[in-house]
């Protein structure tokens, strides 16, 4: 006789004799756990829901940000920080390429190649690969889900694992009947799973195949059919600010004066001081900042005739009489100088000469004085007069210029400043005139 070792089994074990079935004992057994439903959901790409799906894929990354900055970002916050650092970079070298053209247009098609290229990379399988697959196979091949962690993933990335709980049969059933599936074939959801998995693989294989090359070609594409809406955009707004700019010429020239500080504190400190060359440069220098060469050059030759240095003159007084006279003694023997010498040079004195006037009027009392200068000949007094007025740095001059009647004044500073203040008007609608130019 054979022992039932299964009898011999259950005999032993601690259950109710009443061995009826007990659903809740059953139930309670860890065999029947199931798997909890799925916590995650398709992505919907409809045009109505497109912005919301942006707010929240820019709210990710803004988290996903914080998160690495603070070294606490997983794996998939790393990718959406990268891909952020790729735009923000891409966009700081379009910005510096932007500082290096001359003209609107090639300044905005720097950005017009980094959004097209970005573009391109995000159209390209939209439109070459996933819209034909789903006309012919009827499903999206670039799905996307939310996992249960609020990461968003492509539902086809990885094929060792698809999320197929987040389809429902209906939805499956109606992709086997767009693919031509029989009804009849055994395990049909299965069947369905795996051809829509290996048409997603083609199609992303395909994919990164033409990416390399599809991409720069339809940035090409893009930047071109660009270039002339944007040239004509371009065009209207500047003729529109031009225009904007020159019929308010009278009002917005007066954001481009300048200040003209620094030529009154210099004309104010040097009020009384004599007008040199230096001093009439300082100020010239100061009144035509901004101005070009020609019209520099005009404006100074106009502020030396107001200042006088076409013309100096210098007031004769007893002091320039005794340098003329020390002068005369240097040059000739203490006994040929004549005794009415003096009386002759005072007839001078209260006049105001310029240096060639000065001149006329010392060769005409040296030559009254010929006949009484106690010199053996006449070629002698010719050249001291000669030696007195005619030499580079002659004795004259150097008596007159130790009285300067040419001083800046404080007239001539009022002058200076009215005339500074219409150059710097001028200046200014020549500036708004430039710009309209350059707009033009």
């Amino acid at each position: 006789m054979r022992t039932n070792l299964i009898q011999t089994y259950m005999n032993n074990l601690n259950t109710p004799k009443d061995r009826s079935l007990d659903i809740k004992y059953e139930l309670s057994n860890r065999t029947f756990i199931k798997p909890l439903p799925a916590s995650g959901k398709l992505v919907k790409n409809s045009i109505l829901e497109a912005p919301a799906v942006w707010a929240q894929d820019g709210a990710y990354n803004l988290k996903s940000f914080h998160d690495t900055l603070h070294g606490k970002g997983n794996d998939h916050e790393l990718g959406k920080v990268n891909d952020l650092g790729m735009k923000v970079g891409g966009l700081v070298i379009a910005g510096y390429l932007m500082t290096r053209k001359q003209t609107p247009l090639k300044k905005a098609m720097e950005l017009v190649g980094l959004a097209s290229f970005f573009g391109a990379m995000s159209l390209w399988p939209k439109i070459a690969l996933q819209l034909p697959a789903r006309m012919i196979h009827g499903f999206n091949i670039r799905q996307e889900y939310v996992d249960s962690y609020g990461r968003k993933k492509m539902f086809f990335q990885d094929p060792q694992y698809i999320p197929w709980d987040l389809m429902d049969d209906e939805k499956i059933n109606k992709i086997g009947d767009r693919m031509g599936i029989s009804n009849d074939i055994p395990n049909r959801r299965d069947f369905i799973q795996e051809k829509m998995k290996k048409t997603a693989v083609q199609n992303n294989t395909l994919w990164m195949m033409t990416a390399g090359f599809a991409t720069p070609i339809m940035s090409a594409l893009i930047c071109n059919l660009c270039e002339k809406p944007l040239t004509k955009l371009i065009d209207n707004v500047r003729t529109k600010n031009a225009n904007t700019l020159l019929d308010s010429l009278d009002t917005v020239y007066e954001k481009y004066k300048t200040s003209n500080a620094g030529l009154v504190n210099l004309i104010e400190s040097n009020l009384g001081a004599p007008i040199t060359t230096q001093l009439a440069d300082e100020i010239s220098a100061q009144m035509t900042k901004g101005f070009d060469d020609v019209t520099s050059t005009g404006i100074k030759a106009d502020l030396n005739e107001l200042l006088g240095l076409g013309q100096k003159t210098y007031s004769i007084n007893n002091s320039v009489i005794e340098n003329i006279e020390k002068a005369i003694s240097e040059t000739i023997s203490k006994d040929a100088v004549p005794a009415n010498l003096n009386d002759v040079l005072k007839d001078l004195m209260g006049k105001e000469l310029t240096e060639e006037e000065m001149k006329r009027a010392m060769y005409k009392v040296l030559r009254e004085l010929k006949t009484t200068l106690k010199l053996n000949n006449t070629e002698n007094v010719e050249g001291i007069i000669a030696g007195l007025l005619n030499s580079s740095d002659n004795a004259v001059n150097k008596a007159m210029h130790s009285n300067p009647k040419t001083v800046l004044t404080g007239e001539k500073i009022a002058k200076l400043k009215e005339v500074s203040e219409k150059l710097i008007d001028f200046k200014a609608k020549n500036q708004v005139l430039d710009e309209y130019i350059y707009l033009r």
